[in-house]
């Protein structure tokens, strides 16, 4: 028998990777534990020898950041104790600790668990320290990150750009790189070639708000007839209203939030993705590799319009399918017209690289090598 403990503070289901790596390790372990935050209702078919462990009642996570110290100090630590008990009374063979909160678990739960289990850390987001504050939750928790590399065996993260932000020279393991690349098991029933219609149909899905070409986009769209932009994620009505004030009535598609299930189907009915992020923080600047919607929307056979910089560039420009804009109008209406006039071509394009390159079996196979030869 061998047993994982995944720990993750938020949802495993806000972290698309997050269940493409579950898939993958229900394959190499007998029993998989999955402490976590719940956030919002279940609604991904886990394999059967998952089994999710809430740490307290639902709460979106939105009144959790807005929660007093107290309440959070109160989540934090019942989160900690489930995890000692996992750790101690499951037989646990190998520990994954997702991001940095649940690495103050880590830290303390060494001193407890036997040195025979396996320490793997993976990074989704970087923390940006400045907007830390001192003596916050966060803060001890960078704090606990960085001491504990010296205990890790495997330490991965989906972009090389942000090594610089970890004590890589404290790494006691092996680093292995793990792109946030989609699915083909998943993807598989979505991946198609998308044709031209009538209508052109953009999708944006993600965060919402400023930095991701939407305000451009939609004035493109104000001198170009048969548009429509489909936005997938939280928006706040401000912005949202922001949006409606440039272009006319109905051509804006709010989806709001929908579960990782679903997702797919919205985005192969459309077809041009945003995949724009401003360089405006650490998350943006290093997204190369790390923007699962990138690829995401090429697994459903759509080409891309990315934001024109060195560091995408780097990543995307030596795809067929993926357009580079600076977000000036001329800028977006050349990529889009480019677009339009080769579309089945780049849709067949962006469809052949997800299958042959940057799906998350072909790269995953680096850390089930890892585990069965250690």
């Amino acid at each position: 028998m061998s047993n994982l403990l995944v720990a993750i503070y938020g949802h495993p289901e806000n972290y698309p990777p997050t269940l493409n790596a579950l898939e993958e390790l229900a394959k190499v372990y007998d029993t998989i534990y999955v402490l976590y935050r719940p956030h919002l209702e279940l609604s991904w078919q886990y394999p059967s020898n998952v089994k999710l462990i809430p740490s307290g009642k639902i709460i979106n996570v939105k009144n959790q950041e807005r929660a007093n110290i107290f309440k959070k100090l109160k989540y934090l630590i019942k989160f900690s104790l489930q995890f000692l008990k996992l750790s101690i009374k499951s037989k646990i063979d190998c520990i994954l600790v997702y991001d940095y909160i649940p690495m103050i678990c880590l830290y303390f739960t060494r001193f407890f668990i036997s040195n025979k289990i396996k320490l793997w850390y993976h990074s989704h987001d970087v923390a940006e320290k400045k907007a830390l504050k001192k003596y916050s939750i966060g803060h001890f928790a960078i704090k606990a990150q960085n001491n504990c590399f010296q205990y890790l065996d495997l330490f991965t993260c989906p972009s090389p750009e942000r090594l610089v932000y970890f004590p890589m020279r404290n790494l006691k393991g092996e680093f292995i790189l793990l792109p946030n690349f989609p699915s083909i098991s998943f993807y598989e029933q979505f991946s198609k070639v998308r044709k031209k219609d009538s209508e052109i149909k953009f999708i944006y899905q993600g965060t919402v708000g400023l930095g991701h070409g939407l305000e451009e986009v939609c004035n493109y769209m104000i001198n170009n007839n048969n548009c429509e932009l489909n936005i997938v994620g939280r928006i706040n009505s401000e912005y949202r209203r922001k949006l409606d004030s440039i272009c006319p009535s109905g051509v804006n598609v709010f989806h709001g939030f929908v579960p990782y299930k679903v997702l797919p189907k919205i985005t192969a009915s459309c077809h041009i993705g945003i995949a724009i992020n401003k360089p405006t923080n650490i998350i943006y600047q290093t997204g190369g590799g790390a923007s699962n919607k990138i690829y995401e929307y090429a697994a459903c056979g759509l080409p891309i319009l990315y934001f024109d910089n060195e560091h995408y560039n780097k990543y995307l420009s030596k795809y067929e399918w993926a357009f580079a804009t600076d977000l000036s109008e001329g800028s977006i209406k050349k990529c889009v017209n480019d677009i339009l006039n080769k579309y089945d071509y780049y849709s067949q394009k962006a469809r052949e690289d997800f299958n042959n390159d940057f799906n998350f079996e072909k790269d995953f196979k680096k850390i089930t090598n890892f585990i069965e030869n250690n």
